[in-house]
């Protein structure tokens, strides 16, 4: 029996690899930022589907809220240097309608000093949820509004937030912002370094003009409270009831 010669041009010979000889495997950096990028989406998505405002726009926001933390955390260790979760925390401008609702991640501007760069998307809660400030509008309540929010109970509002006056995407002009720190270790550093309280709620913006109501935002319902307590190694656990709080 003669058996034939195979050549190169043999469908059934494979002489050489046309693709790479290996497979570029995943980083753990990357991965965290497609699982932070898949939870921001998700949050997203949640709220669009639940709409303004209820119990659903407190948990789609508390949802959208721990993705933005997730990603700020990835970032810091993608970038190897500092990321913040900021909350727009300036009520005295033309667009007041951002105050405590206007939330993103931010990283230092490589280029140019002093300014900050937004990673990802810039998110507005739903309407009529807001972050509460570590220290909540007081009294007088307008006569609208049957429950004035306990300012006396210091649990009941976020804690460890840092206040600054920040030049963000290269704005003419810095704006206030209240944000948390992560190092690029994936750790919290700052007024939050040993770890910090985000609280939500239902709030009344006020009329602009209103005079006689100089307070920006009303906090009206105090049992009806969701929010994320992060610890000094960025763990967190999401708060689904007012007594999670005390």
């Amino acid at each position: 029996m003669v058996l034939s010669a195979i050549t190169s041009d043999s469908p059934a010979c494979v002489c050489e690899r046309t693709g790479p000889a290996l497979r570029r495997a995943f980083t753990l950096v990357e991965l965290l930022v497609v699982i932070s990028i898949i939870a921001l989406l998700g949050g997203l998505i949640g709220m669009a589907l639940q709409g303004n405002g209820g119990n659903g726009g407190l948990t789609a926001a508390q949802d959208t809220v721990g993705g933005l933390l997730n990603f700020a955390r990835s970032e810091a260790a993608l970038t190897q240097g500092p990321a913040r979760l900021i909350i727009y925390d300036t009520p005295t401008t033309p667009d007041e309608s951002r105050y405590l609702t206007r939330v993103q991640v931010v990283v230092p501007d490589p280029t140019t000093p002093n300014n900050w760069i937004t990673k990802g998307d810039i998110v507005d809660l739903p309407a009529g949820i807001y972050f509460v400030p570590p220290i909540p509008p007081a009294v007088p309540v307008p006569a609208s509004v049957t429950t004035a929010w306990p300012t006396s109970n210091p649990t009941l509002c976020s804690t460890n937030l840092t206040p600054a006056s920040m030049t963000v995407d290269s704005s003419t002009a810095p704006t206030v912002y209240l944000y948390v720190e992560y190092s690029l270790l994936g750790t919290l550093d700052g007024a939050a370094a040993n770890g910090f309280l985000l609280a939500l709620a239902h709030g009344v913006a006020h009329v602009p003009g209103n005079t006689t109501d100089t307070q920006p935002v009303r906090f009206t319902d105090p049992s009806d409270l969701r929010g994320l307590l992060v610890s000094q190694y960025g763990v967190e656990t999401f708060l689904n009831d007012v007594t999670d709080f005390q």
